[in-house]
């Protein structure tokens, strides 16, 4: 038999009331908007990635706040981790696979390539940093070693393929520096806060980062430009 949920979860948590968990849960929403407008531009692989996010995330911190959890509590954390980190290694690669990668048709002097073949390129990238990020979350979700692969060798590799195409990191730098302004800021309030802080703190990691999704896709994607 497994540990009853209460006693998993070691409810109520020090840093997390039932109140929180609500609060933690319906911030998960701001992704509404953005997940819409990416269904209007075509972009399903990112509304989906966001719809799974927004609702694992979601029925993470109601299990945490003890109000119900569906799943082991210790699951339900991986779940939501992985989550996290493949959403934001998914994104990563409309930032690293550029237009710059393939050659100009030589008749017009454009790259048209077909999107297909472009989500291919990313989904190659996508695996070859996913993978590691995988085994590291499923054997500790809060390793340092996570963080190190899911944020710090994604963004290398998107200054690396800006670089070897001599190209700006982002197409856009205002709406690219904005979203990454306010990842960062969400990020320090995730990272740094005390514990007791963690109900408003983690809110404000949720309201920051959820916003900064479609300033860094629309950024880093030229044909997201055009629809915007």
């Amino acid at each position: 038999m497994g540990v009853p949920y209460r006693v998993e979860t070691n409810h109520p948590w020090p840093d997390n009331t039932l109140w929180g968990g609500f609060l933690l849960a319906i911030t998960n929403f701001i992704l509404a908007p953005s997940i819409i407008l990416f269904i209007r531009w075509g972009r399903f692989d990112i509304a989906g990635v966001l719809t799974l996010l927004c609702v694992v995330s979601s029925a993470y911190h109601m299990c945490r706040a003890g109000f119900v959890c569906f799943t082991q509590f210790h699951i339900a954390l991986t779940y939501d981790h992985l989550c996290v980190y493949m959403a934001l290694l998914w994104i990563t690669t409309y930032c690293i696979v550029r237009n710059e990668w393939f050659p100009r048709d030589p008749a017009t002097g454009r790259r048209d390539v077909p999107l297909a073949y472009v989500t291919r390129m990313r989904a190659g990238v996508f695996f070859l940093m996913a993978i590691p990020v995988l085994g590291l979350v499923l054997n500790n979700p809060e390793s340092v070693w996570v963080n190190i692969f899911g944020f710090g060798i994604p963004a290398t590799l998107v200054i690396i393929s800006a670089v070897v195409t001599g190209t700006h990191i982002f197409h856009k730098p205002i709406y690219g520096w904005i979203g990454v302004a306010m990842f960062v800021t969400g990020a320090a309030f995730y990272s740094v806060a005390p514990y007791r802080w963690y109900d408003w703190a983690h809110s404000l990691w949720h309201v920051l980062s959820m916003l900064a999704v479609p300033f860094i896709a629309v950024s880093c994607d030229e044909e997201l430009w055009k629809m915007r």
